[in-house]
């Protein structure tokens, strides 16, 4: 459409009125086919839509049916498995039931075999025990008097070898306790020499820092005395050099400060250094005057120079002039 030539702006009113109908009829044409197609379009989608859906319907009904036949053939199999196993169980049982009775059998028959050859060894036996009855009828009138006997006889040799056997474990429970007691006393008197030995060394370790100690007492009290002795002769030394320039220059007085009190203790050195601090102030002062006098001195001795040296260069040019 938009490709389509416009008339040309000299056409006339109706025809360009003309040309736009048409247009317009052309558009609504083209817009009517493209609703058409797509009414068709939409048709055609929704009978794919109905018959996918029937489709997935029909599938999902089979795919039911064929699981609902999957779960029955599962159940069959798991019941014939279990029926399987249960048989197999009670065949399994059956047949180690039948394996202990052949060997209940075999050992019954063994022990059959065996009271056999018993009685057979015993009878002897019982023929001995006769003829010792049939020889001392006045002590044993049956053979059930002599097995009485040897009944009673085996009882008391039983309780004797207890009592024995008691007895040993009663000796052995006194040697037991014995050499445990004799072990704790060993371990204790072991601790002990250890406990002693390790006191001994602590004492010796003692009297060593105690060696040590003393040293470093005397040391510090040695090098205390020195540092006494030399602060002492610090003080002398300023005192001396304060009462020279007190001496030198009496008319100057910087001393208001470094008078001692009278009732001040004079061995104490604290107030001892701050009065000596105070003094080397008044020194430095003192010295400071003499300096400043020195330097007036200079001055005065400079200007007299001065003087002279002009004199001298007046009395020179004079003639000259």
């Amino acid at each position: 459409m938009e490709g389509k030539p416009w008339p040309m702006d000299s056409t006339s009113t109706a025809t360009k009125l003309l040309e736009k109908r048409r247009m317009m009829y052309e558009v609504k044409e083209e817009f009517d086919q493209a609703k058409e197609e797509e009414r068709e379009r939409d048709a055609e989608f929704k009978e794919k839509e109905s018959y996918l859906r029937a489709k997935d319907l029909s599938l999902q009904q089979g795919l039911i049916q064929f699981n609902q036949v999957l779960q029955e053939n599962d159940l069959k199999r798991n019941k014939a498995k279990k029926k399987y196993e249960e048989e197999l169980r009670q065949k399994r049982q059956k047949e180690e039931r039948i394996e202990q009775l052949n060997h209940d059998i075999e050992e019954l028959s063994f022990r059959a075999t065996s009271l056999e050859k018993e009685v057979t060894k015993m009878r002897k036996y019982e023929d001995f025990l006769e003829r010792v009855r049939e020889k001392n009828p006045d002590d044993f009138t049956d053979i059930s008097d002599i097995l009485a006997r040897y009944n009673t006889l085996k009882q008391s040799y039983e309780d004797l070898m207890k009592k024995r056997h008691q007895l040993e474990e009663e000796l052995q429970d006194i040697k037991w306790t014995r050499d445990l007691y004799e072990k704790e006393k060993k371990d204790q008197l072991m601790e002990l020499a250890i406990d002693i030995a390790n006191t001994q060394k602590s004492i010796e370790d003692l009297d060593i820092i105690r060696s040590d100690l003393q040293k470093e007492v005397d040391t510090v009290s040695s090098t205390a005395t020195e540092k006494d002795l030399e602060l002492g002769c610090m003080l002398t030394a300023i005192e001396n050099l304060y009462q020279r320039c007190k001496t030198e220059e009496p008319g100057i007085h910087h001393d208001r400060t470094t008078k001692v009190k009278e009732t001040q203790n004079l061995n104490d050195y604290n107030y001892r250094a701050k009065t000596a601090v105070s003094k080397l102030n008044a020194i430095k002062a003192y010295i400071k005057d003499i300096e400043d006098i020195l330097a007036d001195e200079r001055s005065v001795e400079l200007l007299k120079e001065s003087t002279h040296s002009s004199i001298d260069k007046g009395g020179v040019t004079k003639p000259e002039a």
